[in-house]
């Protein structure tokens, strides 16, 4: 902390006003003296307790802060501190004095939970159900803390089967191509994003004819797979769509072929 100035007025009436400012919160020793002669008592012990809260000196940390995944508690930890960085304790500012709101895509608005972590500080809580770019404001009253607002990015959830959908196709042409796409989406129905989401899709041809056409599938490495055949015979085929082993929203559908 080092050495705090200390001014010294004398009074003129053999009293001496001595002022002192501190700003880092903590124990000091103060050390009094008359021409180089400590006086009865010096030196005292003074301990210097924090200002009052500071919104903005306030430092939000943790993953909630910045990233999310839908349907998953995000979560980040508030340390409360004075203008001058001192730390508080929350028990000096309840949680209930701070709001935290986030908003996101299409208007979608929610709050997050504060509660005291036990450790000084605030722990913050929320879950986003739909996926996208959100606006975290982070206030004690109209007061932003520091990096508020902050952005924070919503992923979607893992893929769940009865919410990945594909876009059925009921009319082909015999001896050309036909295509059609599956959609991974989580459990909230938001589109899942990169590869590699174990959809899949059987074809069966008409009963009538024994000629199976190859069933093509191309993961577009964006939540999506393309799929795609070429009929070589004329009546239903029959599409059965999957994650995993278990059937997509849509699946088993028929394709009459033309």
């Amino acid at each position: 902390r080092g050495a705090v100035p200390v001014s010294v007025k004398d009074e003129r009436d053999g009293r001496y006003t001595c002022s002192y400012t501190a700003y880092r919160a903590g124990a000091y020793t103060l050390s009094v003296a008359l021409r180089g002669e400590t006086l009865p008592g010096s030196p005292f012990r003074v301990h210097v307790a924090p200002a009052g809260v500071h919104a903005g000196a306030c430092v939000a940390t943790g993953d909630g802060m910045q990233k999310a995944t839908a349907g998953v508690p995000a979560r980040f930890a508030l340390a409360l501190r004075d203008p001058y960085g001192n730390v508080l304790d929350c028990a000096s500012q309840r949680p209930a004095s701070w709001a935290c709101a986030l908003r996101g895509p299409n208007g979608v608005a929610l709050h997050a939970t504060l509660s005291d972590r036990g450790d000084g500080r605030i722990a913050g809580e929320y879950t986003a159900l739909v996926a996208g770019d959100y606006t975290l404001s982070l206030t004690l009253g109209t007061l932003h803390v520091k990096a508020s607002p902050a952005a924070v990015r919503v992923g979607p959830g893992a893929p769940h089967a009865p919410s990945c959908s594909v876009e059925q196709v009921r009319v082909a042409v015999r001896g050309e191509p036909c295509h059609f796409t599956l959609t991974a989406r989580d459990a909230w129905g938001n589109a899942c994003e990169g590869g590699g989401h174990a959809l899949s899709a059987r074809l069966r041809p008409p009963l009538t004819d024994r000629r199976q056409p190859q069933l093509f599938l191309r993961d577009l490495a964006d939540g999506t797979v393309e799929a795609s055949f070429t009929p070589v015979a004329k009546g239903a085929h029959l599409i059965a769509c999957f994650l995993g082993a278990d059937p997509v929203r849509g699946s088993d559908f028929a394709v009459v072929v033309e």
